[in-house]
């Protein structure tokens, strides 16, 4: 939401100073970046809009390189099982089949707790908060 009177800046000087934050390596450079004095990027970093619209943009990036990693996620298999099975060096064969182990254990893991999250999240919404109420 765009701000107005005295002393009020653009959104979009928010907006630079958060690209340049995910494109630099300190609050100084990216300051440097969007053109605004190092005080007023720390001051505007403290502000709650300021970051959220970080942490969106940043959880944004991560959200991309998650996509690519899923679309890769075939052919990673079909090196791990191939190098399981190859005739490959003892090492190799041993790493392949960790890799298809820890994987095969964290994806049951990361389903039941799916299952979990979903049974409590039904839970909250039959039982109100502070547990059910009593009919006299």
């Amino acid at each position: 939401m765009a701000q107005s009177g005295h002393g009020a800046k653009p959104l979009h000087r928010h907006d630079a100073l958060i690209a340049a934050m995910l494109t630099s390596v300190s609050i100084e450079q990216a300051a440097d970046k969007a053109g605004v004095p190092i005080s007023t990027a720390r001051r505007w970093l403290k502000l709650p809009e300021v970051q959220s619209d970080y942490r969106d943009a940043r959880r944004q990036i991560v959200d991309h390189a998650v996509v690519s990693l899923q679309r890769s996620a075939n052919a990673a298999v079909t090196t791990i099982l191939r190098n399981l099975n190859a005739p490959a060096p003892e090492a190799v064969q041993l790493r392949a089949a960790e890799l298809v182990m820890k994987y095969a254990i964290d994806a049951i893991e990361l389903n039941d707790l799916a299952a979990r999250v979903e049974e409590l999240e039904n839970q909250l919404k039959i039982t109100p908060i502070g547990g059910p109420r009593r009919v006299a």
